[in-house]
């Protein structure tokens, strides 16, 4: 802290520093804990949900999926290339 008639620096006092240091451990923790697991069909993790699900996802493009269109449903080995439609 800064006192304002000498302008010196006062420094803080061991409960103050005691304080900031498990505020800061609780908040760690709690940022930690905040990113529960994510267990999906092809991919589980830990973190980011969203992140997750959108890995998650995109492995459905290489599997025959109802829900998305996949690369086994756009190639036409027949004439060796992609077909859309």
């Amino acid at each position: 802290m800064m006192n304002s008639t000498s302008g010196t620096f006062k420094s803080p006092s061991p409960v103050t520093r005691a304080f900031a240091v498990l505020a800061l451990l609780a908040a760690t923790v709690t940022a930690n804990s905040a990113g529960d697991a994510y267990q999906g069909q092809n991919c589980t993790g830990k973190g980011d949900r969203e992140y997750l699900w959108l890995i998650d996802r995109s492995f459905d493009f290489f599997h025959p999926n109802p829900d998305w269109q996949n690369l086994s449903m756009l190639y036409n080995p027949d004439w060796d290339c992609l077909v859309e439609g």
